[in-house]
């Protein structure tokens, strides 16, 4: 099985076009999960589960060169300490990397950026009792991420290499991915509950230690 990274050509959003010439294999064997591109760098950086039995990989690519008639090129390969790394995203502004795992008392490990082309590990945070990560989603200086067994966690990530947990929500059902909106404190998510019977579901952070199920018709800052 390959591992392919495909380009696609957006200049005519009505009829994106895929750009095969630009296509890449990432070397060995397992699958990528997630992919980041980072336009001020010209880097992108892809998670890929090398199997149950091995710690993933943190791909980084150089883009640099896929003008008319260039490549992908292969930067480096970071070992995970952590298996099942099933997505990704990177804080620019502090110039790091999450990475959430699918893995049972799962890790959110953080990767440093200031060589882009050389990544290094940085550090992790284990959250006892998750049945796994599926999406992740990052906000100024909160991370948020949603899991199999249907909680949403936020986490404090303003001093790095010291990540912190500052709440989890009980949604139920089972979780698959979160995206912040950007100005108001909420977080839109999506999964599935029969007993919260929604596929998109809103929490208001605006008390971080205390996040609700959004349930009015207006949102504010406070």
């Amino acid at each position: 099985t390959k591992n392919e990274i495909e380009v696609f050509d957006v200049s005519h959003p009505n009829s994106p076009t895929s750009a095969d010439e630009l296509k890449f294999d990432i070397p060995g064997t397992g699958k990528a999960n997630d992919v980041w591109v980072d336009a001020n760098t010209l880097y992108a950086y892809v998670v890929k589960d090398t199997g149950d039995s091995v710690e993933d990989q943190f791909i980084t690519l150089d883009l640099s060169q896929m003008g008319f008639g260039g490549t992908i090129g292969l930067s480096d390969s970071l070992q995970l300490h952590s298996r099942d790394g099933i997505a990704i995203e990177v804080n620019s502004t502090f110039d790091y990397a999450y990475v959430a795992t699918d893995d049972d008392n799962a890790d959110i490990e953080e990767i440093s950026l200031g060589h882009p082309a050389n990544p290094s590990w940085s550090s992790d945070l284990a959250i006892a009792g998750t049945a796994g990560f599926n999406g992740l989603a990052q906000n100024g200086n909160i991370l948020s991420a949603v899991s199999e067994n249907g909680n949403i966690y936020y986490i404090n990530i303003s001093t790095p290499g010291a990540l912190s947990l500052y709440s989890t929500l009980a949604i139920g059902g089972r979780l698959y991915d979160v995206s912040p909106h950007a100005t108001l404190p909420c977080t839109f998510v999506t999964g599935s509950s029969s007993s919260v019977n929604k596929e998109v579901t809103i929490v208001n952070y605006a008390n971080i230690l205390s996040p609700v199920v959004y349930t009015g018709s207006s949102l504010s800052n406070t």
